[in-house]
């Protein structure tokens, strides 16, 4: 989805890992993801936001975990979410611009 006159594109994903189950299906986090960006010309963004089905995804994560099958670059990206304050993370309310401010 493109907003032309705000500069707004909006584009929906889905997460598919790379390992499989003993069964041959795939592992997919069920639901929608998306990003939402705000373009800044000269072919460049200048701001994101994400969203996903967080239960969803951490649903799928510990079953993956319980199967060894969760690569080393995803393990170590959990780890390193879980270590203090994560760049770019705000809580609510407390983000430097406001959602709809342009």
């Amino acid at each position: 989805l493109i907003d032309e006159t705000k500069g707004f594109v909006v584009g929906f994903w889905r997460q598919v890992a790379d390992a499989t189950r003993a069964d041959g299906s795939q592992y997919v986090v069920h639901g929608i993801g998306g990003s939402w960006f705000r373009y800044a010309g000269d072919f460049q963004w200048n701001w994101q936001r994400d969203w996903f089905d967080f239960g969803n995804a951490a649903s799928l994560f510990l079953e993956m975990m319980g199967a060894g099958q969760l690569s080393d670059g995803m393990t170590e990206r959990m780890n390193r979410s879980m270590k203090g304050p994560r760049p770019g993370y705000y809580p609510a309310g407390t983000s430097p611009v406001g959602i709809w401010d342009r």
